[in-house]
C-alpha cells in the first residue's frame, strides 16, 4: 500500500522532516565556526566534514523512507551515528576517526568532556539508538526483516515501519541539535534569529536552560 494522499504517510513524514529541517539549519550555520577564531571551540575543517556527512545520511534516510525502504533508512541512521560521534569528539581525540570498531568510537566518546555532566545523557540517547539500529543490521529477528523481492515493491507504505523509523528519528536528531548547541555555544548565539528559532524547536526542554546560558538550580 502506498499512497501519498494517505494521512498517516504524511504525518509521519512531515514529522520527521521538521527534525531533519532543524539538524541542517544547525549544521549549516556551523559552517561560520569553522577555523574561525572569533569561536571557542571553533570547529576544524575534518569535524564540520563529518558533521555534514552525519547530516546527509539522515537526509538520504528520509529519501528511503518516503519510499518505503525502511531496513536502508535505519542502516543510514546508524551511519549518521558513528559520524556525528566521530565529529564532536574529534578534538578532543583526533585517532577517533581511526578507531576500526564504533564500540571503540564509544568507549573514547563516553569518557570525553563533550559528553561530560549533564550531557552524559545525550550520550545515553544517542548510543540506545545505536544498539537498536544495530538489530536491523544483524538481523535480529523476523520484526528486522523485510522480504523485498523485487524493485517493483517501491515505492509503498507501511504504517508501523514509517512509525519505527519516525521514532528513532524523533529520538536521535534533537539530541545531536542539543549537543552541537551546547558545545558550539557560542556559535548557537550569533545564529540569525530566525535560523536560530528552527534550531530550538528541537532543542530538548531539559537543556533549554543550559544551552541559554540560565541560571540552573
Amino acid at each position: 500500500m502506498f499512497a501519498f494522499e494517505e494521512p498517516s504517510f504524511i504525518k509521519q513524514l512531515s514529522a520527521c522532516h521538521k527534525k531533519y529541517y532543524s539538524y541542517l539549519v544547525s549544521v549549516i550555520e556551523l559552517k561560520d565556526a569553522v577555523k574561525n577564531p572569533d569561536y571557542a571551540p571553533y570547529i576544524s575543517e575534518n569535524q564540520y566534514d563529518y558533521i555534514l556527512e552525519s547530516c546527509s545520511d539522515v537526509g538520504q534516510a528520509l529519501f528511503l523512507v518516503a519510499h518505503g525502504c525502511y531496513k536502508g533508512a535505519k542502516l543510514l541512521l546508524r551511519s549518521s551515528i558513528e559520524n556525528f560521534i566521530k565529529a564532536v569528539c574529534l578534538d578532543e581525540e583526533p585517532n577517533i576517526i581511526r578507531k576500526k570498531s564504533v564500540y571503540e568510537v564509544f568507549d573514547v566518546a563516553k569518557i570525553s568532556s563533550t559528553f561530560s555532566g549533564s550531557r552524559k545523557t545525550l550520550f545515553d540517547i544517542i548510543h540506545t539508538e545505536y544498539v537498536e539500529l544495530c538489530k536491523d543490521v544483524h538481523t535480529a529477528d523476523l520484526a528486522h526483516m523485510e522480504h523485498i523481492t523485487a524493485l517493483g515493491s517501491f515505492p509503498h507504505f507501511d504504517n508501523d515501519g514509517a512509525e519505527n523509523l519516525k521514532c528513532h528519528i524523533l529520538r536521535l536528531l534533537p539530541a545531536y541539535i542539543t549537543l552541537l548547541s551546547l558545545k558550539y555555544n557560542q556559535r548557537f548565539h550569533k545564529i540569525f534569529y530566525t535560523n536560530q528559532e528552527v534550531v530550538k524547536e528541537s532543542i530538548l526542554t531539559e537543556y533549554k536552560k543550559e544551552v541559554h546560558n540560565l541560571n540552573i538550580e
